[in-house]
């Protein structure tokens, strides 16, 4: 609670404790769920079934049943939702992109990224309010919650991997790459 108030002083905006307060408030169209991940599909369906559109912070849930709990949700309220990948914003990937997509490298066969978690070397992270990040039930890990970025930065970066058919290979027959 008083992380809350905090925040919601320093960026000038109004706290609510109960999320009901901020759903049934008819100037809000839309909500960002950041809250711990185990909490994520309860959050979603509340704001979903008020037509409120969702963006989510990742991951989308610890269970692949939340997972499912959320797209239902979504798509029966008919609302939009997106995920928050802010790797994507972040000046050093944006040229990155930039330079793969202008050919600047040529073809890409082999990548490897180097992604540090800095903040668990923080005792403030792992024992102060943040600390549900690395809670096993809450948030399954760390690993869990920031892997997610590289996978993320994969796709952006590349685009969706060519996809084979495991039966060529029984065939004796070489995959065709694009």
């Amino acid at each position: 609670m008083q992380r809350g108030r905090q925040a919601a002083q320093a960026y000038g905006m109004e706290y609510r404790r109960d999320p009901g307060d901020v759903i049934d408030d008819p100037r809000v169209t839309a909500v960002l769920v950041t809250s711990e991940t185990n909490r994520h599909a309860d959050l979603i369906e509340l704001a979903a079934a008020a037509g409120k559109h969702v963006l989510c912070q990742k991951p989308l849930a610890t269970t692949l049943a939340d997972c499912d709990r959320i797209i239902a949700a979504i798509r029966q309220a008919g609302v939009k939702f997106s995920m928050a990948f802010q790797m994507r914003h972040d000046p050093v990937n944006q040229k990155i992109k930039e330079l793969l997509d202008a050919g600047a490298v040529g073809r890409v066969a082999v990548a490897r990224r180097r992604h540090a978690i800095g903040a668990l070397l923080s005792p403030e992270f792992v024992n102060g309010p943040t600390h549900w990040h690395v809670d096993p039930v809450v948030n399954v890990g760390m690993f869990f919650d920031d892997a997610m970025h590289a996978a993320d930065w994969f796709y952006w970066v590349l685009g969706e991997p060519p996809r084979a058919d495991p039966e060529d290979h029984q065939r004796g027959r070489r995959a065709q790459v694009s």
